[in-house]
This record gives structure tokens, sequence and C-alpha cells, in this order.
């Protein structure tokens, strides 16, 4: 029973500090990534990364039953292609809204997005 009883407030502490450990835990990947991956662990090439990829999201709750949100992306590359002059570069954005509804023993999710993306080719830039 001693286990159960830690497994037990293991959980109820992580649930009492989940969005902390959700931040801790993308930022403990990042680290973990930026350490593990072999030629990309120069700081100027992190900043680019961190720049080409933003990501945002947010929830509300608009009242005891019901919640709305959403969330935004945006993504830009480019890669050189090693074999010849050229370059390839991709650009996208996303975007969600949802809604929740929950009653007694039932629930209603919806949600909404849409997105972009647009691919360019060409001679890469000396």
């Amino acid at each position: 029973m001693r286990a159960i009883e830690h497994f037990e407030s293991t959980v109820s502490w992580a649930r009492a500090h989940e969005r902390h450990l959700s931040a801790l835990s993308l930022a403990g990947g990042f680290a973990f990534d930026s350490y593990t991956f072999g030629r990309i662990d120069r700081p100027m090439t992190q900043a680019v990364f961190i720049l080409y990829l933003i990501a945002a999201g947010v929830d509300v709750q608009a009242g005891s039953n019901l919640v709305f949100g959403g969330t935004f992306s945006y993504a830009d590359s480019t890669a050189k292609i090693a074999t010849g002059p050229g370059r390839i570069g991709s650009t996208s954005y996303q975007g969600v809204a949802y809604a929740r509804y929950s009653g007694d023993g039932w629930f209603v999710d919806g949600f909404a997005g849409s997105g972009s993306q647009s691919v360019s080719s060409g001679s890469a830039k000396r």
C-alpha cells in the first residue's frame, strides 16, 4: 500500500504543478535536442532555429462549463542543395480556434482551423 500512496502523492503534486512542468519539459527537450544533435550546436544556429518556429496558444475559461481557446504557429526554413547551386525554402502558418462545453456526464468539442504553406526554389544566394 505504501507504493500506491507514494504514486498518488506524486500524481497529485504533478497535477498541481502541471503548467510549470509542461514548460520545463519543453525547455528540457530543447536542451536535450541541442546537446544530442551533431552540427546544430552553434549558438547562432540555435538562435536561427528559435526564430524559425514561433507557436502560441491560449485557453480561456468562460464559465464553469465552457472553455474557448486558440493556437497559432509560424515556421520558415531554407536549405541549400548540396549537389548544386540551388536552394529550397518553405514558409507555413497555421491557426486553430476551439471550444468545449461540458454538462452532466456529457461534453461537446468543436474546432476550426486553417493553414497555408508556400514553397520556393531557385539559385542559392551567395
